[in-house]
């Protein structure tokens, strides 16, 4: 009877073995096969080129997704007690950016990554550009109600270079920080059909310089000037530059408030100090873009005429934001004259001597010779401050007409 017992035992101990071991493989065949999987989506993404960038992919998966946090910031960063009266009028009947309130949720202080619930807007504009196109759409906020917003998306979305720029532009938005000068971004969508939504303006400031328009002030250009030279320094102070400033990258909303926009040509700090290939626009592109390393101080002088003095040293040896700064020296003056030629004697006559004195230095020839965008916000807060009844006139009335 004891030796039934016992080899009833051992038989139960090796049936209970074998189902372990059966148990085990197949698990270990289940890993395996999902090991497959995974390494064949990876593979599949890496080739259409569609996948997350490292950083979204590290901020989703690892960082989880960001919280939403109020945004408190203050759209008028001076007091209105310390501007010019026609200055602190204007402050005072300015609408701040969309609150928590009128929301009735937190705006996120970072993009929403894969962001939904967007739809185009039949019979809504749209702009074309080099690597996609902007237009007008609908977001469902967090309580479902519809919101006007602007969705840019890749012009051909089969195309490499189309996504990868969208893919950089997300990149840099999602490591800066907000600002009230930079565009709102809501949201951001990768993988199939990559789009980047933000916030509707009411229009960008080549309308505003259009023939149709009504002539802007000096204030107005001035204060212009000024949102937009704030957006360059928080750009610059966290390593970016955007190598894009220019009248349609500079949008405008119903108050005449000034933001940042467009992205794509835009580049994180980095050991050299080199332009970006292909991107910039001529007339508002810095010469040092124009010319390679290779070419000489005569032809860097032939690429840029309008000022003298002679180039000293190598292009890579001044910091890139400089870029920004001659871009923005000929905003503003396209914005004074209607024309983009500094070399202009009867616009030297007409304008303020401070205002043509700021654009000469911000278009010099060397980019050392140019301001930090530190310093030309102070000028240009010096000139408000200082106040004057030239602001009040519009430079379409003369020094337009003269030039």
């Amino acid at each position: 009877v004891m030796g039934n017992i016992t080899s009833q035992e051992e038989a139960q101990g090796d049936a209970e073995g074998h189902t372990w071991c059966n148990t085990m493989k197949t698990l270990t065949a289940l890993l395996v096969v999902t090991c497959a999987l995974l390494v064949m989506v990876v593979l599949i993404s890496m080739h259409k080129k569609k996948k997350l960038t490292i950083l979204a992919w590290l901020r989703v998966h690892v960082l989880g997704r960001p919280d939403f946090t109020s945004r408190s910031v203050q759209l008028q960063q001076a007091p209105s007690s310390q501007l010019p009266p026609s200055r602190a009028a204007m402050a005072k009947t300015r609408a701040p950016n969309p609150t928590p309130d009128e929301y009735d949720a937190p705006n996120p202080a970072f993009p929403i990554v894969d962001i939904q619930n967007i739809l185009p807007l039949e019979g809504g504009w749209e702009q074309p550009g080099a690597h996609g196109s902007v237009r007008e759409g609908i977001w469902l906020d967090w309580n479902q109600r519809a919101r006007k917003v602007a969705i840019k998306v890749a012009r051909l979305p089969s195309s490499d270079d189309c996504v990868d720029a969208i893919t950089k532009e997300f990149e840099i938005l999602a490591t800066l920080p907000p600002h009230p000068r930079i565009v709102w971004v809501i949201g951001m969508r990768l993988g199939e059909g990559p789009m980047i939504v933000q916030e509707l303006m009411a229009m960008n400031l080549g309308g505003a310089l259009s023939v149709e328009a009504p002539g802007l002030t000096y204030l107005q250009i001035l204060g212009i000037g000024l949102d937009v030279s704030r957006g360059m320094s928080h750009l610059h102070e966290h390593g970016v530059t955007h190598f894009g400033i220019k009248p349609s990258n500079i949008l405008l909303d119903t108050e005449g408030r000034a933001k940042l926009a467009d992205f794509t040509c835009s580049k994180l700090k980095m050991a050299s100090t080199v332009c970006v290939a292909g991107c910039g626009t001529l007339g508002y592109i810095a010469p040092e873009c124009l010319v390679g390393p290779s070419r000489t101080s005569q032809s860097l002088q032939e690429a840029a005429p309008e000022t003298s003095p002679e180039p000293r040293g190598p292009v890579g040896e001044v910091p890139e934001e400089k870029v920004d700064i001659y871009s923005f020296g000929k905003v503003m003056l396209e914005c004074v004259t209607g024309r983009l030629d500094v070399k202009n004697e009867a616009a030297a006559k007409l304008c303020p001597g401070e205002v043509w004195e700021l654009i000469g230095w911000c278009v010099s020839r060397d980019p050392k010779d140019r301001p930090s965008s530190e310093e030309v916000v102070g000028k240009l807060e010096g000139m408000l401050q200082c106040g004057g009844e030239w602001l009040g006139r519009s430079p379409r009335q003369d020094v337009w007409l003269a030039t």
